[in-house]
């Protein structure tokens, strides 16, 4: 398990963070606007984060190692980079090559909107 300590050493900064178990394998990748206030949620009792497989990830993970980037859309692309090379365990949704980030420019509108979305369509 984790020590609740190597939270104090972690940056406010956005960034993607990977909890590793033993072997160094890496468990589960996520990403944060605010990496300490994201990482202590994990340890917090009164968590809201009610997936089922949480504990049991907790139980596993021995370290997390932490990347910080400049911003959130950084954060997002590095998480789905990761994800795609470890193919975590605990990443259930991201884990296949079947959904890419994108940016999607809708021009059906008065003043075009610029959006990242998920999608199966992605061309690259």
């Amino acid at each position: 398990m984790i020590d609740k300590a190597v939270l104090k050493s972690v940056t406010h900064d956005p960034g993607v963070y990977l909890f590793l178990d033993h072997a160094d394998k890496v468990l589960y990748v996520g990403k944060a606007k605010n990496l300490r206030k994201r990482l202590a949620s994990y340890f917090s009792e009164s968590s809201s984060d009610d997936r089922p497989q949480i504990p049991h990830l907790m139980q596993k993970a021995v370290a997390v190692k932490t990347l910080v980037v400049s911003t959130e859309f950084e954060a997002l692309l590095l998480e789905n980079q990761l994800i795609k090379l470890h193919q975590p365990q605990y990443n259930v949704l991201l884990r296949s090559d079947l959904s890419h980030a994108c940016l999607h420019l809708d021009l059906n509108n008065p003043w075009p909107i610029l959006e990242v979305i998920r999608s199966k369509d992605c061309l690259l």
